[in-house]
């Protein structure tokens, strides 16, 4: 008689959408005297086929051998079973890396199942992974309508709306209310999901500007879903105990903290709440000796003592009880060896307040600035605002002060950036900020105010303040083009004294240039000296060399020109021709700045400045080989002039011979002399002509290194050419970096034709221009490498390549 076997066989089909994450492996099992022996394998469509094989290995076995088996099969029985897993196909290429592929693969599925909200759903999550917050929303939305009683879709939507557009997490454009209302409904489709009822309950710890257990957060919310998840699932519900902790803390319930806390085993973070707690309650020096006296009572070690009092500390800081914080965290410290930091910390808490909302009064000048600090800094900074404490009359236009505003927003929200870089929770910064900034004003109202700002940590700011009206404005903070529309409207005004201060303010900000050129330098010096007489139309003069660069320019040119032609001196009439070409290079006016560059040029031939104007009036006049031959002359003569040199790659800018600027840039790099934007113009260079290499990218690369990767410039370049090459994680996290450096809570334009370069290498061509065409012309000239420049020539390409490429999501 033979040994007896069976053998059983199993295919197990590949879900569509879905790819084989590892075939388990081949074994071989004693079972007492028996085996049992497993192997899988793949066909070729990806299916996982198992042979399971059962040998007696003996015809005949003994009682013994009888109970043997028994055993084993008992054994076996207790043993997890095989399971064979499989990834959702397009997830897994977006883990890897391969975003584009994985959004193909996702948006493949959807064409095949139109009706199932699943897919959309799946993409909702690949879009946040991503970065694009929006079309994840939308996807999310469109899940939720295909299928309204889906637990996975109304999880996905609450997922995506706790981002923002570009992907960043409860940063500025998330959706807390809709975050909130979405987990709901899953938690009400499927109350068993342990998983969504924590994050519903986490997500309630946060406020609607993404901050973490605030007096605005629902932590009461919190708590009552995390109790009714311990009560209905012990385990999962003790998963989130010290979230039920610090949301009593947090919300104030102090008594009913301290007796959760008596059932709890003791812990670091436990004991620094019970410490906390005790002190937050009793409050003041009678708080802190009970919290001493609860921390010297605790069962646990010195070690433990200082930890636990050095977290009460901290926390007791988010609670703005600053002396009480302050007295833990030196208690902490006693007997350790403390550095001069941490003392530092100590003392700024003894002294620091919590700021009432209370501001300076309307009859002092530093208030206006004041209020345009703090609503600039916390991101309540609005036109509404900005009519009350800006001059609009800074302001040549509505463009301009639209312009103005728009950069004012892509900030909103800068506080909770500087927060999360300083650690510290947004209003204890706030608190820190207000109370450390110091103004002192100078001047009357007749001739308006300097005022002065002092804040920790930071160099001090300037800014002119007049009085219009009966009310105070701020006018500028030093910006040369504010300062002279200003001061023209006084002078309009036959405010005469006040313009006159604005003008010595900002003539002692700016000063003559220096070196070899005897023209380089701002033109502004050139009209005004501090205690220059009242004169109207010298302080004219002065205030249209301030404006020269903006398009307020253009009315006042006859103006200028009028005083150039009726100049009693050389040196006026140098003056009034560099202001005149200055004013004609704003204003593209080619055929004029033609004809006074080149009377400049005759005076000071060997001068870079005006071999500048000469040459941007050439080209204009798309007169390149006239810019060209001038130039090699003089390179001719001074092979080694670096800004000679940079010119020459202007005029490869201005051309479109991106190659032969490169050759400019280059030849100061092989000098040795080349600066970051020397570096980081090679590379952003690339992008204008389709040459993006290995060199572009290392000679930008340097650009970041040489300025200590703390430059947007420079990090927006690589992040741009990473974005050309298709690596998009690399470029994303670059964005995100300089955004961080600008404190950006929304993009800028460069920021968005950055993702729109992402978005395009993931084949979402439609989300690419919307991103593109958020990148916003600059007003007056522009220069031909602006990003603008580029944007414009990626929609066009877009057009071109026959629309739409991709999902972009449902409204």
């Amino acid at each position: 008689m033979e040994p007896l076997s069976t053998e059983w066989r199993y295919t197990v089909t590949v879900p569509e959408g879905f790819v084989l994450r590892a075939l388990p492996e081949d074994k071989s099992t004693n079972i007492g005297p028996a085996t049992f022996t497993q192997h899988y394998e793949t066909d070729n469509q990806g299916n996982v086929k198992a042979t399971l094989r059962f040998e007696t290995t003996r015809p005949r076995y003994s009682s013994h051998d009888t109970l043997a088996l028994r055993d084993a099969v008992l054994e076996a029985y207790k043993q997890d079973s095989v399971a064979i897993w499989f990834d959702q196909a397009g997830s897994k290429l977006i883990r890897n890396g391969k975003t584009s592929e994985g959004l193909a693969a996702d948006r493949t599925l959807i064409a095949n199942y139109p009706t199932e909200g699943l897919h959309h759903a799946q993409i909702a999550y690949a879009y946040v992974t991503a970065g694009l917050g929006d079309l994840a929303r939308s996807e999310a939305k469109q899940a939720t309508k295909l299928d309204p009683k889906s637990f996975i879709a109304y999880r996905s939507l609450g997922w995506a709306c706790e981002f923002n557009e570009v992907g960043i997490q409860f940063a500025a454009g998330f959706d807390l209310d809709c975050a909130i209302k979405a987990l709901k409904q899953a938690v009400e489709l499927d109350p068993d999901d342990s998983s969504a009822t924590g994050d519903l309950a986490v997500l309630n710890e946060y406020d609607q500007d993404g901050e973490r257990y605030t007096a605005n957060a629902h932590l009461a919310d919190g708590v009552s879903i995390l109790r009714a998840l311990k009560e209905k699932d012990k385990a999962a519900g003790e998963q989130y105990e010290n979230n039920i902790l610090f949301d009593l803390f947090y919300s104030g319930r102090y008594k009913e903290l301290l007796d959760e806390l008596e059932k709890l085993p003791a812990t670091t973070t436990r004991r620094g709440l019970e410490i906390a707690a005790v002190v937050a309650m009793k409050g003041g020096t009678e708080g802190t000796a009970a919290g001493t006296e609860r921390a010297n009572q605790l069962s646990a070690g010195a070690d433990e003592r200082t930890k636990a009092l050095a977290a009460a500390g901290n926390m007791l800081l988010r609670l703005r009880l600053y002396p009480e914080a302050a007295e833990m965290l030196s208690a902490a410290a006693e007997g350790q060896q403390d550095s001069a930091a941490t003392a530092q910390r100590i003392a700024l808490l003894r002294q620091l307040t919590p700021w009432n909302g209370k501001y300076l009064p309307a009859s002092d000048p530093c208030a206006v600035v004041q209020r345009m600090f703090i609503s600039y800094l916390t991101g309540r900074f609005d036109e509404a605002i900005a009519n009350e404490v800006l001059s609009r009359h800074a302001y040549s236009s509505d463009s301009e002060w639209q312009n103005n505003l728009k950069k004012s927003e892509q900030t909103r929200g800068m506080l909770h950036f500087l927060a999360g870089k300083s650690q510290l929770p947004a209003v204890v910064l706030l608190d820190v900020t207000i109370g450390n900034l110091k103004f002192s004003a100078e001047g009357d109202d007749d001739s308006g105010y300097r005022i002065t700002v002092n804040r920790l940590g930071a160099k001090s700011t300037q800014y002119f303040v007049i009085k219009d009206n009966g009310a105070y404005f701020v006018v500028t903070d030093e910006t040369a083009s504010e300062a002279g529309n200003e001061a023209l409207y006084l002078l309009n005004a036959g405010r005469n004294k006040e313009a006159q201060s604005l003008l010595n303010w900002m003539r002692e900000q700016m000063h003559k240039g220096g070196g070899d050129d005897p023209l380089a330098g701002p033109v502004f010096p050139r009209f005004w000296s501090v205690g220059d007489a009242a004169d109207p139309n010298a302080m004219k003069l002065a205030a249209s060399a301030l404006v020269s660069s903006n398009p307020a320019i253009k009315d006042l040119l006859p103006f200028v020109r009028d005083a150039w032609q009726k100049a009693s001196t050389d040196e006026a009439r140098l003056n009034l021709a560099l202001l005149l070409a200055y004013g004609y290079l704003t204003t593209e006016d080619a055929s004029h700045l033609q004809e006074i560059a080149s009377g400049i040029i005759k005076e000071y031939p060997d001068s870079n400045t005006s071999l500048n104007l000469l040459g941007s009036a050439y080209g204009m006049l798309k007169e390149w080989d006239t810019w060209k031959t001038m130039l090699d002359g003089q390179l001719a003569k001074r092979p080694d002039d670096e800004e000679l040199i940079r010119l020459k790659a202007l005029w490869g800018e201005e051309s479109g011979d991106w190659s032969e600027a490169r050759s400019a840039w280059q030849m100061l790099i092989d000098k040795g002399t080349a600066k970051p934007n020397d570096y980081n113009m090679y590379g952003w260079s690339s992008l204008f002509d389709n040459t993006v290499n290995d060199t572009a990218i290392n000679e930008a690369r340097q650009a970041t290194m040489l300025t200590n990767n703390a430059s947007f410039a420079e990090l927006h370049t690589l992040a741009c050419l990473y974005a050309a090459e298709g690596k998009t994680t690399e470029a994303r996290d670059l964005l995100l970096k300089a955004m961080t450096l600008s404190n950006l809570s929304i993009p800028n334009s460069e920021v968005w034709f950055g993702f729109g370069s992402i978005y395009e290498q993931y084949g979402l061509n439609d989300a690419a221009a919307r991103a593109y065409s958020k990148v916003e012309k600059p007003l007056g000239r522009m220069n031909p490498s602006n990003t603008y420049v580029l944007a414009q020539t990626r929609l066009k390409n877009l057009e071109s390549s026959g629309g739409s490429k991709g999902s972009a999501g449902h409204n």
